[in-house]
């Protein structure tokens, strides 16, 4: 992506503090739209209580509808489990989507620009339910719940690589959870049918992961982290170096300056990289496997550097887009054997 992710949400907190500070200075008139936005969500059916990621119990009409997610990962966790958006958050990108999902949501309004979140927008679309990734501060989540109730689900922190723990709370709050389940059952499926395939070849290799956004450095992922959890179950191996360079991490994915590339990736048979839904390289992780540092990896001479998918999984669509590509190594590197 154009933007560091963690930029982004760190972004986000600063201008939605912003743009509240301004609602805040409106008149009463003002006031009122944005309690009438959260009273109107509660008149619209039953109400159910969930108890969200920060154990705040939320009350939320029994089967939202109107929802607005802040963050892109809130967009394919609404879009895999069935649901369209109200809006899209600014700063997404075409290649984070499918042709498929992108004819849903092309034409939606973005809640903001620049990384932020207008409020009073969010406030026109009358939302039953506001989706916030946990890095958004607390007194503005706060002036959030003044337009809609505002569930906070697991996006960084420790848990970050718990990518399916995090759609699960989103299917909890939308009362979706049958068909996250339903999801979860078929990812299984197919790991467990890809771990049968490849059993010879992934007993002889280690691999790791990356992405780079952010000019002198790059970001590792090791198996602990989202898209490790996708892969290790198919018996993929990580190598010690990115194991090293990533375990204390939260979600084992660790940024690091280039001047680890060899101790990060030296012992690495296979390299896999950041590629978005559309096959284009994500952010400027092209420019890593440019330095001469990267192609004096045994990997990269031996060419067996691989787009596997998006490196943060926003749902099941990145998971399954990066099992099809593993699939498709694997068969290549048996068939050198």
């Amino acid at each position: 992506m154009s933007l560091n992710r963690r930029s982004i949400v760190g972004a986000i907190a600063v201008s939605l503090a912003l743009v509240l500070a301004g609602c805040s200075s409106d008149d009463s008139d003002g006031s009122s739209d944005a309690t009438g936005a959260a009273s109107g969500a509660s008149d619209s059916g039953e109400m159910r209580t969930v108890t969200d990621y920060e154990d705040n119990e939320v009350e939320i009409v029994d089967t939202p509808e109107t929802v607005v997610p802040l963050h892109f990962a809130g967009v394919q966790a609404l879009l895999d489990l069935g649901l369209t958006p109200a809006a899209m958050p600014s700063n997404w990108e075409r290649g984070l989507l499918t042709d498929e999902q992108y004819e849903k949501v092309k034409d939606l309004p973005e809640i903001g620009g620049g990384g932020g979140v207008d409020v009073e927008q969010i406030a026109q679309l009358d939302p039953d339910l506001i989706l916030v990734p946990n890095m958004i501060e607390a007194d503005v989540v706060d002036q959030l719940r003044e337009v809609a109730p505002s569930y906070i689900y697991m996006h960084g922190g420790e848990d970050r690589g718990d990518w399916d723990g995090r759609v699960g709370q989103i299917a909890d709050a939308l009362n979706r959870t049958d068909e996250a389940e339903e999801k979860a059952r078929e990812l299984e499926e197919r790991q467990a049918e890809l771990a049968e395939k490849h059993a010879d070849i992934v007993s002889d290799i280690r691999v790791s992961m990356f992405g780079a956004w952010d000019a002198g450095e790059f970001s590792a992922n090791g198996s602990g982290s989202m898209i490790g959890k996708i892969i290790t179950p198919v018996g993929v191996q990580f190598a010690d170096g990115v194991e090293d360079a990533t375990r204390d991490a939260d979600g084992y994915e660790q940024t690091l300056s280039t001047e680890r590339i060899g101790s990060t990736f030296g012992d690495s048979d296979v390299i896999f990289y950041s590629v978005l839904l559309d096959g284009s390289v994500d952010g400027d992780t092209d420019g890593i496997m440019e330095m001469d540092a990267f192609k004096a990896l045994d990997a990269a001479r031996d060419d067996h550097v691989f787009g596997l998918g998006k490196s943060t999984i926003a749902g099941y669509t990145d998971a399954n887009y990066a099992l099809d590509s593993l699939d498709e190594v694997l068969t290549q590197l048996a068939g050198e054997d």
